[in-house]
Parts: C-alpha cells; sequence; structure tokens
C-alpha cells in the first residue's frame, strides 16, 4: 500500500510538471511579448531568470507565506474570472497519468467551500480514471491577461474529485452555475451523457509573476472570536460591542426637503429615468443648494448632515442612521399598527390562506414558510405581509390584499406609515447624492441625481409587516458579557444575517410582545432585559463585530441594499443585519413586530457596471460580483434566485 501510495504521488507530481511547464511557456511567451515599457520587460525577464536561484528558498518562504481559507478576494477574482485549467488524473492500476484542458467554474460555495465545478462526458479517459482514483490536481494561471503586470497568478490546485449523481438536485445546481459561467459551450456541459465533476479544494500553491509563492491549505482554518461575515455563518462565537448610532433628526431633513414638491415621493410618473432625472439637474446640486440657503444657519446644517452621513454611511460607519424626533403623529400610529401584525399572524389559517398570492412570488399579500435555507429548510421564525405602498386599486397588475377581519384599519394605518417612511427615505436618498456630489465620487458618465430619480416614483418600493413568532430559548449561565458560549448560540436565530439587495431599507422600530400559545396580551416589552444580549437587530461592522441597533421609539432607521453600494461605486456598503430572538427562560417566550418599506429602483433601472472598488472585502461571501447585471430587474432576479 506504501509503495502504491508513493508511485500515486510520483505520477501527479510528473504530470503536474508538465502543466507548470506548459503554464511557464505561456508566461515567458507573454513576458517577451510585451515591448511597449522596456523597464517592465527588464524587470520581468529578471524575474524569471532568477526562478532557479529562489527555488532553494522555496520551502523557507512557503512556511513564512501562508493563506488561510478562505481564499483571498484577488485570488478569487482571479478564479472567477478564468475558465480554463490543467486538470491532472491518474490511472492508478497501470501507473499512467493524464493530463486534460478543462473548462471549469470556480464556486465559494455556502456549504461545500472552495470548489471547482467542471463537466465530462462518461466515454472518456479521465471519466474511467476518476470512478477510480479520486485525488486530482489543477493548474490555473492568467499570464498574459492584460493587467498591467498586476494580479497576475499561476495557481496549484489539489483536491478530491466526485463525480455528482446524474440528475441529484446538486448535480443539477452545479450544472446551472457552470453553465451560467460558460454560456458559449452548451454542448460540453449539458446532456445525457455528461456528468458534473466537483473538486474539492484541499490545497493550493499560488504563484504571482515576481515569482512569490505562496502557499494555502484548508487545514489552515481558524476559528476566531469575531464573526465570519458570510451569509452561511452562524455566529457560533461573536463579539458584540456597544456603538452609538449616527442621528440625524427628522426636522433637519424637512427643513432641507420638505418645501420641494420635486422630493416628494409617489408625486412624479414620469416614464424614464433620463425625464425624472433632468426634474433635478442644475437645481440641487450641492453647490447650487449652499447657494439658494440665504442663512448660514442653513448652510450650515447642510454642512452637518454631509458630515453625519458621513459618518453613519462612509467607510468607517455601521452603515446605519436614526433619523429622530420623528411626529408624534407618526409614533401614535406605531403604537396601533405593530400589535396588529401579531394579529394578523394569528388569523384562522383559512383566511391567511386567501392572502397568500404564489403568482406574484409570494411578495404581496400573506408569506409564510416559502422562504428557504441553502441546507434546504423552510424559515418557519417568522410571517411577512407585503403591500406595495404606491400601489392602490384593483386595476394594478399586483393589487394589493388585505384580511377583511383587520379592514379598514389595517390598511389606512400601512398606506399612512410605509408612505411617510419612504418620504424619508427619499430624503436620505437625496442626502446620498448631494454627498456623492461633494465628494466628486462620480465618473463623466454617472448620472448625479442616480439615487434620488431611481426611487421618486415609489413604483417599485416594497413594504413588509412582519411578526416573529414566539421562540423559547434556555437562559445559559453567561460567563462574560462579551462572549456567547457556543451551546447558547446561533445568534440570527431569528432572522439569518443577510444583505438587502435593493437601495434603502427605512425600518420602524420594532415591539416585542408577551405570548401566550401565540394569543395577543397588551403588555409590551421593552429592549432592555437581564440578558447580555436583548433581542432585536444587529448590525455587523467591517471588524466583524456586531452592534444591537435599538432604535428609540420616536425615530426610524436606515441601513444600505447592494445597488445602492453599486449606484456609489463603493463610497456606500450595504449593511449586513440578523434579528435575534430573546432569551428569556425556558417556559416564558414573546414574539415581535416590525415594519421595512425596502425603497428600489424599477426593473428597467440600468446599473453601473461593479468594479473593483465597489466591492467590500466581504461581497464575495454574498456572491454579489456573480449576481451584478445590467438592470436592476435583473439584478433582483439572479439575486433571488441565488437566495431564494
Amino acid at each position: 500500500m506504501a509503495n502504491h501510495s508513493s508511485t500515486l504521488a510520483t505520477i501527479l507530481g510528473t504530470t503536474l510538471v508538465v502543466g507548470t511547464l506548459s503554464s511557464l511557456g505561456w508566461y515567458v511567451y507573454f513576458t517577451l511579448q510585451d515591448g511597449k515599457d522596456s523597464q517592465k520587460k527588464k524587470k520581468r525577464t529578471l524575474s524569471l531568470r532568477s526562478t532557479k536561484s529562489s527555488s532553494t528558498n522555496d520551502e523557507c518562504s512557503m512556511e513564512q507565506q501562508k493563506y488561510k481559507p478562505p481564499f483571498p478576494k484577488k485570488i478569487r477574482n482571479m478564479l472567477s474570472n478564468c475558465r480554463l485549467a490543467y486538470l491532472s488524473t491518474v490511472d492508478a492500476e497501470f501507473s499512467s497519468s493524464h493530463l486534460s484542458l478543462m473548462r471549469f467554474t470556480y464556486w465559494q460555495h455556502p456549504e461545500d467551500g472552495e470548489v471547482v465545478i467542471m463537466s465530462t462526458n462518461r466515454n472518456t479517459k479521465k471519466y474511467e480514471f476518476l470512478k477510480n482514483q479520486k485525488g486530482v490536481a489543477l493548474l490555473v494561471h492568467d499570464f498574459g491577461s492584460g493587467h498591467d503586470g498586476q494580479g497576475m497568478y499561476s495557481i496549484t490546485l489539489n483536491g478530491e474529485c466526485r463525480i455528482l449523481p446524474n440528475g441529484s438536485n446538486k448535480a443539477e445546481e452545479y450544472r446551472q452555475r457552470h453553465l451560467e459561467h460558460n454560456p458559449e459551450y452548451p454542448q460540453f456541459i449539458v446532456g445525457d451523457d455528461i456528468d458534473i465533476l466537483c473538486v474539492d479544494v484541499t490545497s493550493a500553491r499560488i504563484c504571482d509573476i515576481q515569482d512569490q509563492v505562496v502557499q494555502w491549505n484548508v487545514q489552515d482554518v481558524t476559528t476566531d472570536v469575531t464573526t465570519g461575515t458570510t451569509p452561511q455563518n452562524k455566529h457560533k462565537n461573536v463579539v458584540v460591542v456597544s456603538k452609538d448610532l449616527v442621528q440625524i433628526p427628522y426636522i433637519d431633513l424637512q427643513t432641507l426637503f420638505g418645501n420641494d414638491a420635486a422630493i416628494s415621493i409617489g408625486s412624479i410618473a414620469a416614464s424614464n429615468t433620463e425625464e425624472i432625472s433632468s426634474l433635478f439637474a442644475n437645481r440641487l446640486q450641492y453647490d447650487a443648494l449652499r447657494k439658494t440657503f440665504t442663512s448660514q444657519q442653513k448652510k450650515d446644517l447642510l454642512h452637518s448632515l454631509m458630515d453625519n452621513l458621513q459618518d453613519a454611511f462612509g467607510p468607517n460607519g455601521l452603515g446605519f442612521l436614526e433619523v429622530t424626533q420623528i411626529p408624534s403623529e407618526m409614533v401614535q400610529l406605531r403604537s396601533t399598527l405593530l400589535p396588529m401584525a401579531e394579529q394578523l399572524a394569528n388569523l384562522p389559517s383559512q383566511e391567511l390562506k386567501r392572502l397568500e398570492r404564489p403568482d406574484d412570488g409570494w411578495t404581496i399579500g400573506w408569506s409564510h414558510g416559502k422562504e428557504h435555507f441553502k441546507d434546504g429548510s423552510y424559515d418557519m421564525a417568522k410571517g411577512s405581509f407585503y403591500v406595495n405602498p404606491f400601489f392602490g386599486g384593483n386595476h394594478n397588475k399586483n393589487p394589493n390584499v388585505y384580511p377583511p377581519s383587520l379592514q379598514p384599519h389595517l390598511e389606512e394605518r400601512m398606506m399612512k406609515m410605509t408612505r411617510f417612511m419612504g418620504q424619508v427615505g427619499l430624503w436620505v436618498g437625496t442626502l446620498c447624492d448631494l454627498y456623492l456630489q461633494r465628494e466628486a465620487t462620480g465618473t463623466v458618465d454617472d448620472d448625479p441625481w442616480m439615487i434620488t430619480s431611481s426611487l421618486v416614483t415609489g413604483s417599485a418600493a416594497k413594504a413588509r409587516l412582519l411578526y416573529y413568532f414566539p421562540k423559547e430559548v434556555a437562559i445559559q449561565d453567561m460567563q462574560s458579557h462579551t462572549e456567547l458560549k457556543e451551546e447558547n448560540m446561533v445568534f440570527d436565530d431569528w432572522c439569518g444575517q443577510h444583505k438587502d439587495h435593493g437601495s434603502i431599507t427605512a425600518l420602524l422600530p420594532g415591539m416585542l410582545f408577551d405570548s401566550n400559545n401565540h394569543t395577543t396580551t397588551k403588555h409590551t416589552i421593552g429592549a432592555s432585559s437581564n440578558t447580555p444580549y436583548p433581542p432585536g437587530l444587529y448590525i455587523e461592522t467591517r471588524q466583524g463585530e456586531l452592534v444591537n441597533a435599538s432604535l428609540a421609539s420616536t425615530s426610524l432607521g436606515f441601513q444600505l441594499g447592494e445597488t445602492l453600494q453599486i449606484m456609489s461605486r463603493g463610497k456606500f456598503r450595504a449593511t449586513p443585519h440578523s434579528v435575534k430572538a430573546p432569551t428569556m427562560g425556558p417556559k416564558s417566550s414573546c414574539g415581535r413586530a416590525s415594519l421595512a418599506v425596502f425603497l428600489q429602483p424599477m426593473p428597467n433601472q440600468v446599473l453601473p457596471p461593479l468594479t473593483e472598488s465597489g466591492m467590500a472585502d466581504d461581497d464575495d461571501g454574498y456572491e454579489l460580483q456573480h449576481r451584478w447585471r445590467n438592470t436592476f430587474g435583473e439584478f433582483q432576479e439572479a439575486t433571488t434566485n441565488q437566495f431564494n
């Protein structure tokens, strides 16, 4: 057995040498072809000549330079952009090797980790080899891809190759992803005689164009105290920190924008973005707006709001803004609207069934248990009631529906509150446009009013009245108020961590209810409790810590979606957030009601290209680069297909 393993290792090693020499040949070719800059040419040639002498220090350099899983962003980007790899397979019976040029798709799968997807006809030599010997090696490179010498790598991947059962859900999921990445080669991917291969990457050697080698091994992964940033992370070990929310008084936004009829959501029915944008041209640009203010007080106010917005949404911000001191009428409306979420969620099943609209993708009316997690299980923790705030009447394509037993109050209260939240959200969006103008972050092709003009009609806005069903969570003996014990934890148990894909999400402060067998009582529970981590909304910082975004009952909250990140070319970042259920004892539980208004563009809104500067460090975990599309409608569909 030992001799047999040694023979396989020798064959694999020999095959990799062949692949490496082939890659090196391309490297020499593209290096010598680059004659535009003689200094660059000289530098690269010297680097190539130094390969032999540097090899004696290879083990030392690799020992000092390691990447820990997952792959760093620059490597993921490179693997995501490449399509061809050399696949090395071994015939264990006859001690021979085989080298194939393969089309591949790299995927950082939420369950399987770093994987490489390929496909092959069953009537091939490599297929016969793979049935008996799972260990493979792949060589991928992007030398000569035109990056001005930057970020060019040769990567040797080692792992085990699985032949996925033909027709299985996993095989078809991987086949679809592979086809999306290689749409021009369906003849190699789709067919009754074609199987899907999945290589689970276990180790890698990464060499850049300067001949610097770094190694990567899946066994090097460590469990940090802070959280990860991917949607599948269940926060078994977290750090919760206290951080003040950035605040802007409602009256300040109203002072700046309240008298401008153009910035009134739902009042403009223009059919295209150019027509809408023209309404703002030469009127509200940052410098022009400052000149229209006759008082120094207003000029100072605008400058102050810009600074507050940067603190909330900028590079060091939480991605969350609290608008304080909303009108007392709306505070009172919250106290009568949110209890209706619990009433609605506990209506007889027959009445709730009549509110379901599966043909509309469960985005109108009642929805419970229709969203599923990556493991295939369905989310039963919360129920949702959806309405279009700026749609009304049965003549619309997606008319709103309401339970007769809660009418007319539910509709009246929902329309009044959601339109108010949408209006304040539009003001926040306009402030974002003005901030980007002041910072001059856009390109010459960018519409300076892209955010405002994409939201002002309100036609695509969606409101979601949520009720989180009571969930009993046993109290554990907490030794620390900063670290939660694993046996007590799935921190995002009411709503898993995610990012919204729209532009701006307006949030009404949640309300907790005492419950007994899902029956409503009059008493509401405050946010404070004897537990170190109260239930409610949690935001993940860019340092991987969690902050409890506890809003005052007189405030509204605003967080950012991926579309705003794309529109701002990365100046703003989408907000990772989750909702934690209470820890109140083995026999007590409570439910939670909240209301979110998702402000987003119409489906035909063109999105700017997703550039490197527009990507956050954790975006690959959410696969934003893969989901980006030319229009918002296409982006929304790709996102829905990916996560639902």
